[in-house]
């Protein structure tokens, strides 16, 4: 059975384990999906931690008071992204990692980001992705044989095959409301790849498989793979 469509697990397994921890990243190894989504933020201290939000729940405090020292007292499972690398870098599955920057100061991000990459020979095996596309389009100048993804929510009109081709993006993250067959096939005959977020119900999870996108980030991936592998 040729399955088109892979499955990744939006921040490990997020259905069965807290976000962004080594559990949830385990277990979605264990439930064989294609790969695991996370997000990376550096520290001022130039720590790199695997978290979604700026703002810690709890506390409501940002995440960038903090430093690689004290980030743990508050975020009792908090990963660091090289403690993430020596483990998922063995495992031979895909990570489409999200370059975070919410902290509203210049800083370098990309070198030590990408030193860590190269470090654990993640070059096969990644994708990097961003909102901020100006981070993405230094990557690729600076490091070209890398692939990088533009996260975005919608369209406006733009010709993103011709985006793509402009700036050297190697594939289109958007959210899966905004994709349709035309698109996605447009997207492929230029050689794009469309990986698309976040796919929890089964209307659209069978839909996204139906037109063709490349991979599908879901929450639930043992929902997922039951849809597609029933088909």
């Amino acid at each position: 059975m040729n399955i088109m469509t892979e499955i990744m697990g939006h921040r490990g397994a997020k259905h069965e384990y807290k976000e962004n921890t080594m559990e949830a990243f385990q277990k979605a190894v264990e439930l064989d999906a294609c790969g695991i989504e996370s997000d990376v933020h550096m520290l001022f201290d130039g720590s790199l931690v695997m978290y979604h939000d700026a703002v810690i729940p709890e506390t409501n405090e940002s995440l960038y008071q903090y430093n690689g020292e004290t980030v743990a007292s508050y975020i009792e499972d908090i990963v660091f992204f090289e403690e993430f690398l020596k483990y998922y870098s063995k495992t031979g599955k895909l990570l489409n990692i999200e370059i975070k920057d919410k902290s509203g100061f210049c800083i370098d991000i990309e070198k030590p980001f990408m030193e860590l990459l190269q470090k654990y020979n993640m070059k096969e095996h990644c994708i990097i992705s961003c909102f901020n596309h100006y981070i993405l389009r230094d990557i690729k100048e600076k490091y070209p044989d890398w692939k990088v993804g533009a996260l975005y929510r919608k369209r406006f009109g733009k010709d993103m095959v011709a985006y793509c081709k402009e700036h050297g993006i190697d594939a289109l993250h958007p959210h899966h409301k905004d994709v349709d067959r035309e698109f996605v096939e447009k997207c492929h005959e230029a050689g794009i790849m469309v990986n698309v977020w976040t796919v929890n119900e089964e209307e659209d999870i069978l839909r996204m498989n139906d037109i063709g996108v490349d991979i599908i980030m879901t929450d639930n991936i043992p929902l997922a793979k039951k849809l597609l592998q029933g088909l």
